[in-house]
C-alpha cells in the first residue's frame, strides 16, 4: 500500500515518531512517504491509499485539519493519531467532534484516553509514541536508593503524603527549567515548601546532566504514576530509565500502550512497576513496598520487534478502510437500473 504520512513538530518532536514508523511500516511492505511541509496539491497529484497525520493533540491544528478536509474531497482513508492523554476542555470538545466526521480511523497512547472518543462510532486503537531502540548498560550502582518524583509544568503536581521526606529524595524539575529561569523557579520552589512542609529535605533538580549522572550512578526510582504525562514526554522517560537501569513506577494506563517493555512470561516484571497511585500515599510503607518490588526488577533491552502488534494492527486498519472507501466509490458509480 502506497501511506502519507504528514507530522509536524509544534511544541513536541512529532516529527521523529513520523521517521520511525515509516521505517517500520517499509518494513513490512508499504510503500511510506512523510513531510512535515505538506501542500494539499500533493494529495492531488499523487496517488496515496492512506493518509496518515500524526498529531500532538486533538483538535487539529488548521494547517493538519485542511489536508484531512483535502484528502476527504478526493475521497482518501485518513487516520489520525493523536499522542496527548489529557481530556478536552468544552470550548475545544465541539470542534474536535466535527473534525472526527472527517476520519476513518484514530488512534490514542493510552487505555483512559479513550474516553475523549466515546462517541467515536469508528475504528480506535491504542498507539503510543514509539522509544528508539537502544541496548541497556550494564551499570556498577551503589547500595543506596535514591527516589525521584518527576514534574511536568509546576510543583503543585507532586503528590500528597503524611511524613516528611528524609534523605535521598530528589524533585526532577528539568523540564520546568526549560521554560523558566532558575531564579524564579526557585522562588517558586520555597513558595511551595512553605505550603507544602512535608517536601524540605528534598533536592531539587534543574540540570539534566546532574540527574543523568545521578540515575547512573546509583540505584533510582523515578514515579510518574501520580500523573498524566503527553506520550512523546513519557517515551522519553522510559527511553532514559531503560538507559541507566533506572526503575519507572507508571500506572496501567501508562504502561498499557507498551506492555511488552513491563512483562514478559520469562521474566516476570522487567524495566519497570507497574503500580496505580493511591490517595492514600505514606511515604514510609509505600517506599519500603517499592525498593522490595524494585530488587526484584530484570532490566532486558528492547525486543527489535517490540511494536510488532501495533504496527500489524494499524497495517490490517490500514488495508481495511481502504477496501471500504473502495466499495463506496464503487457503489457510488454503479449504474442505476429502472
Amino acid at each position: 500500500m502506497n501511506i502519507f504520512i504528514h507530522a509536524r513538530n509544534h511544541k513536541l518532536d512529532i516529527e521523529s515518531q513520523a521517521e520511525i514508523l515509516c521505517a517500520e511500516l517499509e518494513k513490512i511492505g508499504h510503500s511510506v512517504e512523510w513531510s512535515n511541509q505538506t501542500h494539499p496539491a500533493r494529495l492531488l497529484l499523487n496517488k496515496y491509499d492512506v493518509i496518515h497525520v500524526l498529531t500532538e493533540s486533538m483538535p487539529l491544528s488548521w494547517k493538519n485539519f485542511w489536508i484531512v478536509a483535502m484528502a476527504k474531497a478526493l475521497q482518501l482513508p485518513v487516520v489520525v493519531s493523536s499522542y496527548a492523554t489529557q481530556k478536552w476542555s468544552q470550548p475545544f470538545s465541539a470542534l474536535a467532534r466535527l473534525q472526527l466526521s472527517y476520519f476513518e480511523a484514530i488512534s490514542v497512547p493510552e487505555v483512559t484516553a479513550l474516553k475523549s472518543f466515546r462517541s467515536f462510532s469508528k475504528s480506535k486503537f491504542i498507539f503510543p509514541a514509539f522509544i528508539r531502540n537502544k541496548k541497556t548498560k550494564s551499570l556498577v550502582k551503589g547500595s543506596e536508593v535514591n527516589v525521584i518524583f518527576y514534574i511536568e509544568n509546576e510543583f503543585q503536581e507532586l503528590p500528597d503524603h503524611k511524613w516528611i521526606l528524609q534523605d535521598n529524595v530528589y524533585i526532577n524539575a528539568t523540564r520546568i527549567y526549560k521554560n523558566k529561569s532558575q531564579i524564579e523557579i526557585k522562588k517558586l520552589w520555597v513558595e511551595f515548601i512553605n505550603r507544602n512542609p512535608i517536601y524540605q529535605n528534598s533536592i531539587l533538580i534543574l540540570n539534566a546532566a546532574n540527574l543523568e549522572k545521578i540515575m547512573s550512578e546509583s540505584k533510582c526510582l523515578l514515579l510518574i504514576n501520580y500523573l498524566k504525562i503527553h506520550s512523546v514526554k513519557l517515551a522519553t522517560l522510559i527511553q532514559q530509565c531503560l538507559e541507566t537501569n533506572t526503575v519507572l513506577i507508571m500506572n496501567e494506563s501508562q504502561a498499557s500502550g507498551t506492555p511488552e517493555i513491563w512483562c514478559c512470561p520469562k521474566y516476570g516484571n522487567k524495566n519497570g512497576i507497574i503500580q496505580n497511585f493511591e490517595k492514600s500515599f505514606t511515604y514510609p510503607l509505600s517506599l519500603t513496598e517499592l525498593i522490595e518490588k524494585s530488587e526484584k526488577i530484570n532490566f532486558k533491552s528492547l525486543d527489535p520487534h517490540i511494536y510488532e502488534s501495533q504496527l500489524n494492527e494499524l497495517s490490517r486498519l490500514y488495508v481495511k478502510i481502504k477496501n471500504q472507501k473502495d466499495l463506496k466509490i464503487s457503489y457510488a458509480h454503479m449504474s442505476r437500473r429502472p
